[in-house]
């Protein structure tokens, strides 16, 4: 059986099936051509068909921005079908056609350079292929005499990378379905073949891209900053480091790659910078609004030991730790890192003021029931804002005194530091008075708690005197707003007991008298 396609009552139209396909249990043919057998120039268009020949549509399409439009390849695409060919005059380029399965125009492209013609060198030559909603086409450019091979790739709406895609209008011409029947026709099973003599070419493909191909040169192993370059002029740069420069200074071991652009081309490199750099020796300290506790970190680059002198006759050799200082004053903190390559040093001073102080003053004899006034004491404290456990915020308190209350006093101040005192109120009768009212353990580590030793007792006091485990003694006073800190002469005493001799006059009528004990310092 066969089929014969043809424009009806039109016996002099000129058209070329150049692709078919099969799909659904159906065929569709490509051609380009003329309907009316009387014009030169060519459309393209499309004839949907059963596998009997019947057609159901025939769609004849004239891309306006061409005299004459070459089809050469029709793709079956998830929207319908595309058909690739090249528009013939006025500048040949190479274009993509997009029909729904109506055969309605959705899109339709050009693809060119300015100055260039894009065509086939041979005609009904497939150039197309289909991946996913994607168009994978070929064909030939000349430039200047040169022809070479081109290869594009466009999505579902037509686009490409690179600025070369003009839409182009198309005037759709549908014609009224025809066929007839053909009788078949027999040919000899044999055709008599005789093979010509067999042409040989070499062909030197150029890629046009191969200029934009950096050289970073080879795997280096270095202990200095190393400066590495892919320098192309009109090329933009991408670095494995984040850096768009020609140019970077690697100072430390790294695995670097460049990646180089230049219109639609690109090129890559990549380079080991290995065995080491020279370290840099940086110091982070935090010093705290409150206290001698200091935070130390190491962002040194590069390093593989780190050795600290922390100006106060310690040192460490951790990346990041805390160090409690002995005191207020400056301190000079060293850090030498080192690796392979040599070392780097590094100096910051640090500086704490004079530690404030904050305690609750008050008779240091209380012979009777009589009210009493307690009042705060500071200094090196600034906008200080307080609260007594009776939930007075003033700066003195007075009450009834009742025997064993514990007063407390609690302050802040602006930058977030907080301090806490304490004022036991004990009644003296005849020998029993306010002097033996001491702490066994104190914690002079300046945390605003518990940081100093001596009486509860302001009046009758006369003398306090702390001595060492061999009877040394470390520190005295005969003044009673002057606790012990914990210290000998400016140096802090180690952890251990100590004992003292506190020594008063009796204020209730009673005789002069001492109290003997212990404390426990513990840091």
């Amino acid at each position: 059986m066969g089929q014969e396609l043809r424009v009806p009552v039109i016996e002099t139209a000129r058209i070329y099936a150049i692709d078919m396909i099969y799909n659904d249990d159906s065929l569709t043919v490509c051609y380009f051509g003329n309907i009316d057998g009387a014009a030169s120039t060519y459309n393209v268009g499309l004839i949907r068909m059963d596998t009997a020949g019947n057609v159901a549509w025939t769609k004849d399409y004239d891309l306006t921005a061409y005299t004459s439009d070459l089809s050469y390849k029709v793709l079956r695409m998830p929207y319908g079908y595309a058909i690739s060919g090249y528009g013939v005059a006025p500048d040949r380029d190479l274009f993509i056609l997009a029909v729904d399965l109506d055969g309605e125009v959705l899109w339709a492209n050009s693809y060119g350079t300015p100055g260039a013609a894009e065509f086939l060198t041979r005609t009904v030559t497939p150039n197309a292929v289909a991946i996913g909603s994607h168009i994978l086409f070929t064909g030939t450019q000349e430039i200047t005499g040169d022809q070479n091979i081109i290869v594009a790739r466009v999505d579902a709406t037509g686009s490409m990378d690179c600025d070369v895609v003009s839409p182009i209008d198309v005037v759709v011409t549908s014609i009224a379905p025809f066929s007839m029947s053909l009788a078949p026709m027999e040919y000899p099973d044999d055709v008599p073949f005789i093979a010509g003599p067999i042409e040989t070419n070499t062909v030197l493909l150029v890629d046009a891209c191969m200029s934009l191909a950096p050289n970073l040169g080879p795997d280096t192993m270095t202990c200095e900053p190393y400066t590495l370059s892919a320098f192309l002029q009109g090329a933009t740069y991408l670095w494995s480091t984040g850096a768009s420069g020609s140019d970077i200074i690697v100072t430390e071991p790294d695995t670097i790659w460049v990646r180089l652009t230049m219109g639609c081309c690109t090129g890559a490199d990549t380079v080991i910078i290995s065995g080491g750099m020279m370290p840099e020796a940086i110091i982070s300290a935090t010093v705290p609004s409150c206290g001698d506790l200091v935070q130390l970190a190491s962002l040194s680059t590069g390093a593989t030991e780190l050795i600290w002198e922390l100006g106060d006759g310690t040192f460490q050799t951790e990346l990041e730790f805390d160090h409690l200082y002995p005191g207020p004053g400056s301190y000079s903190i060293y850090l030498m890192a080192s690796n392979s390559c040599g070392s780097d040093t590094t100096l910051q001073v640090i500086s704490f003021p004079e530690r404030p102080f904050f305690t609750i003053t008050g008779p240091s004899v209380i012979c009777d029931e009589a009210p009493v006034t307690l009042s705060m004491s500071y200094g090196g404290i600034d906008e200080l804002h307080t609260l007594w456990s009776t939930g007075d915020t003033t700066s003195s308190i007075t009450i009834a005194p009742v025997d064993g209350t514990l007063i407390e006093l609690n302050g802040s101040d602006d930058q977030g530091c907080e301090f806490h005192a304490e004022y036991l109120i004990t009644l003296a009768t005849n020998d029993v008075i306010a002097a033996a009212n001491v702490p066994n353990v104190f914690t002079p580590n300046r945390d605003g708690s518990n940081d100093f030793f001596g009486p509860m007792i302001t009046s009758g006091f006369k003398e306090m005197v702390i001595y060492n485990r061999w009877g040394q003694v470390v520190y005295e006073t005969i003044e009673p707003n002057k606790p012990w800190q914990g210290d000998c002469e400016g140096t802090p005493s180690p952890d251990g007991t100590y004992f003292y001799i506190i020594r008063w006059e009796n204020e209730c009528g009673g005789i002069p008298g001492e109290h003997f004990g212990h404390v426990t310092l513990l840091r």
